[in-house]
């Protein structure tokens, strides 16, 4: 990321495939801790700026995983370094320019296909097992 760091707006969309909430904060899965000096957790403006969140929201697309470091600065504040961007699908580094011409991002109705279809098969072994 850049030193320009964006600050989101109260209804700008800030969300990622490798965001979790935890304990109070905002964690990226993605982040690799190297003892003492770096850390996992994140805020908005870091979400709102990293290239990683920018695939998934402007492209649709969770395929990308980053290799990135979030080092802490004293305060409330931290500095994202995303060193570089992998694409599962491509099996290749990749960009966000790149990404926004691709052809091979999930559609969609693809996703919620899946995702309905995952949530069935739950529900019939929740059913499975509440009659034994």
């Amino acid at each position: 990321m850049g030193d320009q760091l964006l600050e989101p707006g109260e209804n700008d969309n800030t969300e990622c495939h490798l965001q979790q909430n935890g304990m109070g904060t905002l964690i990226c899965r993605a982040a690799k801790q190297t003892g003492e000096n770096t850390t996992n957790e994140v805020d908005a403006i870091n979400c709102f700026n990293c290239e990683t969140g920018k695939i998934f929201r402007e492209v649709g697309c969770d395929a990308v995983t980053p290799k990135i470091r979030i080092y802490p600065y004293s305060g409330c504040y931290s500095r994202c370094d995303v060193e570089s961007l992998f694409c599962k699908i491509r099996r290749r580094s990749t960009t966000l320019d790149y990404c926004k011409t691709c052809g091979l991002v999930t559609a969609e109705t693809t996703r919620q296909i899946v995702t309905t279809t995952r949530g069935l098969s739950r529900l019939k072994d929740f059913i499975r097992l509440s009659k034994i």
